[in-house]
């Protein structure tokens, strides 16, 4: 889905930008259905030149960041998303859920030729 927008987008010229978003997103969604077992929101914006990727879900529980250790399979979503994307987050619904999101600045990115 994500992949499919980006295109709508015109977005998909941009290097690396689906590889990166559908690694993010795989991270997120994986995450809330591993922790949060509610369902799943996943929405996507973009204003011409910040995209936002954002899941939500119906537990108030913050991501926590695990101690990672390079050989081990968990505990790396947290620290792919503050490595890849611009800027992330976690907002906090009054106790009804969170949505976890991330940004991407685009006007950083070079469209390849």
């Amino acid at each position: 889905m994500a992949r499919s927008t980006l295109d709508d987008w015109r977005l998909s010229g941009l290097p690396g930008l689906e590889d990166t978003v559908s690694l993010l997103v795989t991270e997120l969604v994986s995450n809330g259905v591993r922790h949060a077992r509610t369902q799943l929101e996943l929405v996507l914006t973009f204003d011409g030149s910040c995209l936002r990727i954002a899941v939500s879900d119906g537990d108030p529980r913050p991501p926590v960041a695990r101690a990672r250790q390079e050989l081990t399979v968990g505990g790396w979503g947290l620290a792919l998303i503050d490595s890849l994307s611009t800027e992330w987050g976690t907002d906090v619904d009054d106790g009804r859920g969170k949505t976890v999101w991330f940004e991407i600045d685009t006007d950083a990115l070079e469209f390849s030729a």
